[in-house]
């Protein structure tokens, strides 16, 4: 929704104005005797309900304390907005989910694809897995894009693709495919990331979005922040990790014979094996230390803790976090069904990443 500078109701004469100021940055007029001769013509006009409704919110909390420094200054920058489009390789927490298009993955088990979200539930994988079978993914089909951008084009003009990385999946090749099909309205950004990692940069395009960053402006600072989440997940069954190729040969046999814990980690764009741990507990006390290690408690730093089943272990796991931290913003998901097929229903883990306020602050 775009909120004009000035709202002038084409069917009306100037002959008597009212002119109403909103928080200096917007004027509406209205004028009272309509012209005779006006031919009707359609235009977007901001219903006045709703731009009043749009000003009738709690003030921010630079607002209230003037000490603090605000987001961004919404002084001079008009309301712009854009479609966001990712793909079900990010967590799909609610705060997300309702904000964003995602275009499903399949899950291939037995040899049968079935699409997440819509022929098997998160639920229902883990279910099937926890009997013993196993499962591998499939990226969306160019299909599946083409009815999203399609969706999304209906009600924005530009849309940004946001996508797991390139490096883990042929998704973002069907999505750049598939976007030449609207010309210059798609814009492909690759996370370089999956599951909690490209979950963050959605959130963090939002949240600019609503600040009224343009679409460019999002993805410059995007582009900054791109590879600067910490990621941790431990899993108990290596025996998933070993059909995706993360733990393979004598370092397979080892892992095994020794019941150790292996740490999963998202680097330069890979899954990566970041060590292994003795036992859970000790292993959660290991990623603990690897997350926080490079934000002290008054850095206020994004988090998104996940689990799998792992409840008796992940309880703990979150108090020690959030004992000590304050964060700018914490989710708590349930990790993406590409994450539990490749390192199966059993698995926790986290990501600490800087405060979406430090790249809104950088690009003022």
């Amino acid at each position: 929704m775009r909120i004009p500078t000035r709202t002038r109701h084409p069917n009306l004469l100037p002959i008597l104005t009212i002119t109403l100021q909103v928080n200096k940055l917007y004027t509406l007029e209205l004028n009272t005797i309509p012209d005779p001769s006006y031919e009707p013509r359609i235009q977007p006009v901001v219903p006045i309900a709703t731009f009043i409704t749009h000003y009738n919110t709690p003030k921010r909390a630079h607002d209230q304390d003037p000490s603090r420094k605000p987001s961004i200054s919404m002084h001079h920058r008009p309301y712009v907005s854009f479609g966001i489009v990712t793909d079900s390789s990010a967590d799909m927490h609610p705060s997300i989910a309702k904000e964003v298009i995602a275009v499903n993955n399949g899950i291939i088990i037995d040899g049968v694809e079935r699409i997440e979200g819509e022929d098997i539930t998160r639920e229902e994988l883990i279910d099937i897995l926890n009997k013993g079978a196993f499962a591998t993914t499939t990226q969306a089909s160019p299909s599946r894009f083409k009815t999203a951008y399609e969706k999304a084009t209906k009600e924005y003009d530009k849309v940004l693709s946001i996508h797991v990385g390139s490096k883990l999946s042929g998704v973002l090749n069907n999505a750049n495919s598939t976007s030449k099909l609207f010309g210059d309205r798609i814009t492909i950004f690759d996370s370089q990331s999956v599951s909690i990692g490209t979950t963050y940069l959605i959130k963090l395009a939002i949240s600019l979005r609503e600040r009224g960053y343009s679409l460019q402006e999002t993805v410059n600072v995007l582009q900054r922040a791109r590879g600067k989440a910490i990621i941790r997940v431990i899993t108990r069954d290596t025996d998933y990790l070993a059909r995706s190729g993360r733990v393979t040969g004598t370092k397979f046999t080892l892992v095994k014979l020794l019941r150790l814990k292996p740490i999963i980690a998202v680097e330069d764009g890979l899954v990566i094996q970041k060590g292994v741990g003795i036992g859970i507990p000790r292993t959660i006390k290991k990623i603990t230390r690897e997350l926080t290690q490079d934000y002290p408690p008054e850095s206020k730093p994004f988090i998104i803790l996940g689990n799998v089943q792992a409840n008796e272990y992940f309880d703990g796991f979150k108090k020690q976090i959030l004992n000590r931290y304050n964060p700018s913003e914490y989710l708590e998901t349930g990790l993406a069904g590409v994450i539990i097929a490749h390192l199966g229903p059993y698995a926790l883990g986290g990501m600490f990443a800087p405060a979406l306020e430090t790249y809104i602050d950088e690009n003022q």
